[in-house]
């Protein structure tokens, strides 16, 4: 369950960016002929709903619901008693409760009149709730507001960078002093990431060699997600492979030609919307697509330490053409 900090201030995300968000992506649904996006949300996954609107599905499910013109509606199985305090952290005037989410589709889809209908995401849709739209036979939109998301301008960018520093704050609190407890360290962490603004943080905490530990965390910032890891005590063969992985770390470089960058050593790298979910379900070709110049992407490298035990090193870069920019810099 989600539980940090949810709020909408205008120094961090103003009005204007988020309606431009949606503006980009009505766009693009009249290019393509379609009348209406849906877009699935639940407590594992919500960056695109959060992305369009700063809504935080911290519990049960949802569905925004696009028009390609016009405002869009936010329709959940959540309880109408949170509705004011949605509609106050999100830009989303229009909230619809129910305990029928496909009924909710449908009577939107009523109102809002004839055209096709496409679903974004569609990997990430319950069958059961896709099976009961058959009647309107929604398109199949890929991941349209993933699309979107990948090259972050300016402002998105400045809160990736904030969340790769609260994602480094609490690894920093978390791997501070000898001899603490695994529990005490995962309080640190969540102390540290909690007070620096987060809105969700995951922590992993493994044994590491010689006694020590290696420790993994994911921050978001309302719709951003980081990465940072370490181990300790220091690794050098680790760090080695590291810097060896981070210099081949460039725009036009793929996922899969990533891991061969430091034999021995698991390396993967992930776009920033996919860390929310580690990269789940989404679909090999897309995970290996080349990299661009703009993105941000999380850069992991792990293996098994001398004695034992689990090593990890990462960090979330800016990718250029000639290389990474740190993130939390």
């Amino acid at each position: 369950m989600k539980r940090g900090l949810v709020r909408l201030d205008p120094a961090e995300l103003t009005a204007a960016e988020l309606a431009r968000r949606v503006r980009a992506l009505q766009a693009r649904l009249r290019a393509a002929g379609v009348a209406a996006a849906l877009i699935y949300g639940d407590v594992s996954r919500s960056g695109d709903v959060a992305y369009l609107t700063n809504l935080c599905i911290y519990w049960n499910e949802g569905v925004l619901a696009v028009p390609a013109e016009g405002e869009p509606a936010f329709l959940t199985k959540l309880s109408s008693r949170v509705q004011p305090w949605m509609r106050a952290t999100s830009s989303v005037r229009d909230v619809r409760s129910g305990p029928d989410l496909a009924g909710l589709i449908g009577d939107w889809l009523a109102e809002a009149g004839p055209g096709p209908a496409g679903v974004v995401a569609r990997e990430w849709w319950p069958a059961p709730l896709l099976e009961r739209l058959g009647g309107r036979e929604p398109r199949d939109l890929g991941d349209l507001v993933r699309d979107q998301r990948l090259r972050p301008d300016e402002s998105e960018l400045a809160l990736l960078r904030r969340a790769a520093r609260v994602a480094g704050a609490a690894l920093a609190a978390a791997v501070a002093g000898d001899g603490v407890a695994r529990n005490e360290r995962l309080g640190r962490a969540e102390l540290a990431g909690r007070g620096a603004g987060a809105t969700d943080l995951l922590i992993d905490c493994d044994p590491g060699p010689a006694g020590g530990l290696a420790l993994e965390v994911r921050a978001q910032v309302l719709d951003c997600w980081a990465l940072a890891a370490r181990t300790v005590p220091d690794q050098p063969a680790l760090a080695a492979a590291y810097g060896a992985a981070a210099a081949g770390l460039r725009a036009g470089v793929s996922r899969s030609r990533m891991r061969g960058a430091a034999p021995g050593w698991h390396v993967d790298v992930l776009r920033h919307p996919d860390l929310e979910t580690s990269g789940d379900h989404r679909p090999p070709e897309d995970l290996d697509a080349p990299f661009r110049a703009g993105e941000v992407a999380a850069l992991r490298v792990s293996g098994d330490g001398p004695d034992g035990g689990r090593i990890v090193a990462a960090a979330t870069y800016v990718i250029t053409e000639g290389g990474i920019e740190l993130c939390a810099s």
